[in-house]
């Protein structure tokens, strides 16, 4: 199965396939208002391909935007009670 990875990050889950070739990160924000994460990917590797989805009181599992990848660094926003699954493909 998947490898957890260190994240530092009490609210971030990142796990990586077998193969090294896919990378799942979960953000989840418990705050009443909506919350940025800012999330140094560089040791990952360059980033292709990226789906997003979320998971909150009015959505189950929903598409959303993909959230901005510059430089390997992932910055979003998540609205309060919400938890994003972003996939990434190398």
């Amino acid at each position: 199965g998947y490898t957890l990875i260190e994240t530092n990050h009490k609210n971030v889950l990142a796990a990586v396939s077998p193969m090294n070739d896919e990378y799942v990160i979960a953000l989840l924000n418990t705050n009443s208002e909506n919350q940025d994460f800012n999330i140094d990917l560089s040791k990952l590797g360059s980033m292709k391909n990226i789906a997003c989805w979320r998971t909150s009181e009015t959505e189950d599992c929903s598409p959303i935007a993909s959230p901005t990848l510059k430089n390997n660094e992932l910055r979003a926003i998540y609205m309060p009670s919400a938890i994003g699954n972003n996939l990434y493909f190398q």
